[in-house]
């Protein structure tokens, strides 16, 4: 699988994953990296920011992930904040 093929379809499990919070009531996330050094300077830009559902699917559009790794590609994963106590400083 090439690295754009990869990247659409994390971008796919991603959006589905959102729309899976949004069914539940979701209202925010919260954007994760691994913190290691194969996180892109893009998903760098978006650890631990909490956004609303749909700032999370615009982040989603066009390039959203410059990961180089073939074998992985973005290991980004979104968390459900459910109030103010977990958003993260």
């Amino acid at each position: 699988m090439d690295r754009n093929t990869r990247l659409d379809a994390r971008r796919r499990e991603l959006l589905e994953q959102l729309d899976r919070y949004t069914q539940d009531g979701t209202q925010r996330v919260n954007w994760l990296t691994t913190q290691d050094d194969r996180v892109c300077g893009l998903c760098a830009a978006r650890e631990q920011r909490v956004l609303t559902i749909a700032e999370a699917q615009a982040e989603l559009q066009g390039t959203f992930c410059e990961s180089n790794d073939l074998e992985f590609g973005c290991r980004c994963t979104l968390t459900v904040v459910e109030n103010d106590f977990d958003e993260m400083p």
